[in-house]
C-alpha cells in the first residue's frame, strides 16, 4: 500500500517569463506622442486655424483661451505680433521634423557608407577616413553657424548643412565599431577568399548586421537634431523669421516672460517632449537590439 504520508507528485507550471522586447508604458507613451507629432505635421496646413505668419496686431498678447482675456479664437494665446501659437505651434513641428528627416536621412547615408568602408578596408582607408571624422567633430557648430548666419544669412538649407556636418561623423565611428566585428566573421572572411567583391560584400553581409545598430543610432540622433534646430533658431543662426520654427518662438517670448509667458512655455514644451520621446524610443531599440543587454 502506498504511504499516506507521502506527497503526491504535483506538477507545477514553469514560471512565466516576461518578454523583454515589449515596450514598456513609456515607451508606448513615447511612441503615441511622436505619432501625434507626425502627424500635426503632416496635416498642419489643413488642421491650422490661422496663418503661422500673418497676424492682427490688435489681437497682441492675448492669452490662452482658459485664462481670463483670453478668446476661444485663439486656444494658445498670441504674441507680440498677434499671431496664432497653437498654428505657429502645428507649422514649427513641420519644420522641425522636416530638418530632422534630411539630416538624419543624409548623415546616415554618408556616415554609414564611410563606416562600412573604413571598417572592412581598414589600413591606410580607416585611418584616413577617421581623421576626417576626428576634424568634422571638432568643429564648434554653433560658431559655424553663427559665422554662416552672418555671411550669407539664416536660412533653411544652411540649417541642414550645419548640422549635418555634426550627424555624419557620430554615424560613421559607430558603424565602423561594428564593421570591424563583421569583417572578421568566417562568413565575411570566406565571401572575400571567392573572389566576392568588397561593394557586394559590404550591401550583403555587412549592411545588413550594421542595420539594428544604425537604426539605433539615427533614432537617438534626431532627438539631438531637433534640438540643435531649435538651439540655432534661438540664437538667430536658424530658421529665418517670420517662419515658425519653435526655437524662434522660444526666441520671441524671451522678452516678454512676466506677461507673456505662454509665447515661450508651449514651444518649450513641445521640443522637451519630442526629444524626450525620441530618446526613450531610441533607448528601448537599443536594450531590443543588443543581446548582452536582453541577457
Amino acid at each position: 500500500m502506498n504511504d499516506p504520508r507521502r506527497a503526491e507528485p504535483t506538477t507545477r507550471k514553469p514560471p512565466r517569463v516576461r518578454d523583454r522586447t515589449a515596450p514598456p508604458v513609456t515607451v508606448l507613451l513615447a511612441i503615441a506622442f511622436v505619432a501625434l507629432v507626425i502627424g500635426a505635421a503632416l496635416l498642419a496646413p489643413t488642421i491650422a486655424p490661422h496663418s503661422p505668419t500673418a497676424g492682427q496686431l490688435r489681437d497682441s498678447m492675448l492669452p490662452p483661451s482658459w485664462i481670463d482675456g483670453g478668446s476661444m479664437q485663439y486656444i494658445l494665446g498670441t504674441d507680440l505680433f498677434g499671431r496664432d501659437q497653437l498654428s505657429r505651434l502645428l507649422v514649427g513641428a513641420r519644420v522641425s521634423l522636416s530638418v530632422a528627416t534630411i539630416v538624419v536621412v543624409a548623415g546616415g547615408i554618408v556616415g554609414a557608407t564611410l563606416g562600412m568602408i573604413a571598417g572592412y578596408k581598414g589600413g591606410f582607408i580607416d585611418a584616413f577616413l577617421m581623421r576626417l571624422v576626428d576634424i568634422a567633430m571638432a568643429f564648434p557648430v554653433i560658431l559655424i553657424a553663427i559665422v554662416l548666419a552672418v555671411v550669407t544669412g539664416p536660412s533653411y538649407s544652411n540649417t541642414i548643412t550645419i548640422i549635418a556636418l555634426l550627424i555624419w561623423p557620430r554615424v560613421a565611428r559607430q558603424i565602423r565599431g561594428d564593421t570591424l566585428v563583421i569583417a572578421r566573421t568566417d562568413y565575411v572572411v570566406y565571401a572575400a577568399a571567392s573572389g566576392v567583391s568588397t561593394p557586394r560584400i559590404i550591401l550583403r553581409h555587412v549592411l545588413p548586421n550594421v542595420a539594428p545598430t544604425l537604426l539605433v543610432v539615427l533614432t537617438l540622433e534626431i532627438g539631438l537634431v531637433i534640438l540643435l534646430e531649435a538651439s540655432l533658431s534661438f540664437l538667430g543662426a536658424g530658421i529665418p523669421p517670420p517662419n515658425p520654427s519653435w526655437g524662434l518662438m522660444v526666441s520671441d517670448g524671451r522678452g516678454q516672460v512676466a506677461t507673456g509667458w505662454w509665447i515661450s512655455l508651449f514651444p518649450g514644451v513641445a521640443i522637451l517632449l519630442t526629444v524626450m520621446s525620441f530618446n526613450l524610443i531610441g533607448d528601448w531599440l537599443r536594450d531590443t537590439f543588443d543581446p548582452k543587454r536582453r541577457r
